[in-house]
């Protein structure tokens, strides 16, 4: 998918939501779609995890995607 269909799909639910191929979020949920895995698309924008200090993003899968300076980014 081109980055102007990444960008339909990522604020095809939050409106606004920017799609930035350069951040971890974006990375991670374009793995996750190149090896076939259904992750959907976003229902939330960035955020705030308190217990790691990173960030999570839900995505329409019901997956959620998190990052931290520690251990990077991963679904939980």
């Amino acid at each position: 998918m081109s980055d102007v269909g990444n960008q339909a799909a990522w604020e095809s639910v939050v409106t606004g939501l920017i799609f930035n191929s350069d951040t971890a979020m974006c990375q991670k949920w374009l793995e996750l779609k190149s090896l076939g895995t259904f992750i959907g698309v976003p229902v939330s924008g960035e955020l705030p995890d308190d217990d790691t200090g990173g960030v999570q993003m839900a995505f329409s899968s019901g997956a959620v995607i998190k990052w931290d300076s520690t251990n990077g980014s991963s679904v939980a």
